[in-house]
């Protein structure tokens, strides 16, 4: 009943909140991309090509994530203080309008943007390993469960394509398996690896002696005769096998390259899909290394509800009796802004070096917002 009795502020409440939150939506994205552009000269002839609006909107789709939150803070925050300001709270308080009201109001309005946060973070993006160096041909190395090691000259990301391979190949104990030298080395998720124009080194263990199978299109483990049984009883270390090939496929080497690229490539590039592909993948290695991926991985999962978190801070921060002048409307916006600044920088240091869980670390600064947010309320009441 009480919104149908108040639907004509409602109405006025609506309008001044979308405008404010487009208005400063609008702001920090033209101060963002100023700034992109002059670190980044070329980035406005991608932008100017053919498929530039494309481009533009790949390139812009993964900030909106962080811009909505800090709009709806700020268009709250600014909505609020101008009501104060023109004294229509004070009027609104004096007709019986409850708090409560208004902040329903702003927390309805306030799933938009967090629906559109939840869109953008999942939408596909420009990869962050297609657009990083590693894309451009620079050298590269990944090592899978101590059992192999892979060391490129070159590699291109595009076409998981590299050239000048050294393989290095282990079984459980740390003793050599057997080693692939190559001038080229391609992947694909469904066959595996395959080399071209190298050498196949093999060397034997209890489980036998790895060769290339007649068609080169894998690997078989052939017995070990009587003299080369001697060699492994007497501790040999060198190959027993050492073939060259034109091309060697092998499809029971799965070492997908993608997750050790994007690991190389740090947690600020990757979009939230990337995140889920490297913590899945490296779901056994130790979490400290892990836990500047984690954060953000956390971080990203918080930005949709961190709008309705930066709506109900910004009303606790703008809510007062009396009348503000402009110098209290930005003092208080300062206020805001670097309270959750230091929050947020704080836990996030503790989360990047594994001092505290990362999925706390990311929570706290929102969770202390929100507490800290109440109590001044409270206070003001």
């Amino acid at each position: 009943m009480q919104i149908i009795k108040y639907r004509i502020l409602i109405r006025h409440l609506s309008f001044g909140w979308c405008a404010w939150c487009l208005l400063c939506f609008a702001f920090l994205s033209a101060v963002f991309v100023i700034f992109a552009l002059s670190d980044q000269p070329d980035l406005l002839n991608r932008f100017l090509a053919e498929d530039g609006l494309d481009h533009f909107a790949s390139w812009f789709l993964p900030q909106i994530p962080w811009f909505l939150p800090s709009s709806s803070f700020f268009g709250t925050l600014s909505c609020l203080l101008f009501l104060r300001q023109r004294r229509e709270w004070l009027a609104m308080q004096a007709s019986g309008v409850p708090a409560y009201l208004v902040l329903f109001v702003y927390l309805t309005l306030g799933l938009l943007p967090t629906c559109l946060v939840w869109v953008a973070s999942n939408a596909d993006a420009v990869s962050g390993v297609n657009e990083s160096e590693f894309s451009r041909h620079q050298g590269f190395q990944m090592k899978v469960d101590r059992t192999r090691a892979w060391y490129f000259e070159s590699f291109d990301a595009n076409g998981l394509t590299g050239k000048n391979l050294q393989l290095y190949s282990y079984d459980r104990s740390g003793n050599d398996s057997f080693r692939i030298r190559a001038e080229q080395a391609m992947f694909n998720g469904q066959s595996g690896w395959a080399f071209k124009k190298g050498r196949f080194l093999g060397f034997p263990s209890h489980k036998g002696l790895p060769v290339p199978n007649q068609d080169n299109d894998g690997l078989q483990w052939r017995t070990l005769d009587e003299i080369e049984a001697d060699f492994l009883q007497d501790e040999f270390t060198g190959p027993l096998m050492n073939k060259s090939f034109d091309t060697l496929a092998i499809k029971e080497l799965r070492d997908d390259p993608l997750p050790h690229l994007m690991l190389k490539n740090g947690p600020k590039a990757l979009s939230l899909k990337e995140l889920d592909y490297v913590l899945e993948e490296f779901a056994e290695v130790n979490s400290e290394i892990l836990a500047p991926y984690e954060l953000r991985h956390a971080q990203m999962l918080l930005n949709s509800p961190s709008c309705m978190v930066a709506i109900f801070f910004a009303f606790c921060i703008g809510v007062g009796r009396g009348k503000v002048s402009i110098g209290q409307m930005i003092g208080l916006t300062l206020l805001g802004l670097v309270t959750f600044y230091v929050l947020r920088t704080t836990f996030d240091a503790l989360g990047d070096e594994a001092i505290i869980k990362p999925m706390l670390a990311a929570v706290l600064p929102y969770a202390i917002s929100v507490l800290g947010g109440w109590v001044l309320y409270l206070k003001k009441r």
